[in-house]
């Protein structure tokens, strides 16, 4: 019995694995995740030469950022289900059947997870690009409220940067809550 629990864990995780690769390398193709973090990436290394390559809006990355952000969820989701899975399966174990083999696959079927792997370097790429996106949204903010900062008129000057500094901040606030 002991055995067929160690089979079946390691034999479904292996199906899980191959699953979530597809998924985690289909979106990264769809949405050109790579090539966006290489031009976020060179964008960064090149500052003077910045203006020749190419620059993504914004609102562009957004979409992108957040449906990494749902992806790591799920997948933090899924990874606390097996890890709790196996704690409750080894727990209702006979004591006289425990061996140290028993003791060690839950550490052993997660850390040797292949979906945790891809989503590390998904998450790594996704804080990289993420500054990124902060940057030029604040820079976007502030280029656009120098625009009206130079006038006499009070009411440009505050209309300019006040509906946008509230939906930075809640964004700002939402994205760390829920990564």
């Amino acid at each position: 019995m002991v055995e067929l629990l160690v089979l079946l864990s390691s034999k479904i995780q292996v199906e899980c694995d191959k699953q979530a690769s597809q998924v985690v390398d289909q979106f990264v193709i769809k949405r050109q995740f790579k090539e966006k973090f290489k031009s976020v990436q060179n964008s960064q290394t090149f500052k003077g030469s910045s203006a020749n390559m190419e620059r993504y809006d914004p609102r562009e990355l957004d979409v992108v950022l957040r449906e990494v952000v749902v992806m790591n969820a799920r997948a933090e989701m899924y990874l606390k289900f097996i890890e709790k899975r196996i704690k409750d399966d080894i727990e209702n174990i006979p004591e006289e059947e425990k061996t140290e083999e028993i003791m060690v696959i839950q550490e052993k079927v997660i850390s040797n997870c292949e979906l945790s792997k891809k989503m590390q370097e998904l998450i790594g790429n996704y804080i990289y690009m993420e500054e990124y996106f902060m940057r030029e949204t604040v820079m976007k903010v502030s280029f656009h409220g120098n625009k009206y900062l130079n006038t006499s008129r009070e009411e440009d000057k505050r209309e300019s940067l006040l509906p946008a500094m509230p939906l930075f901040l809640t964004r700002s606030w939402m994205d760390d809550y829920s990564s």
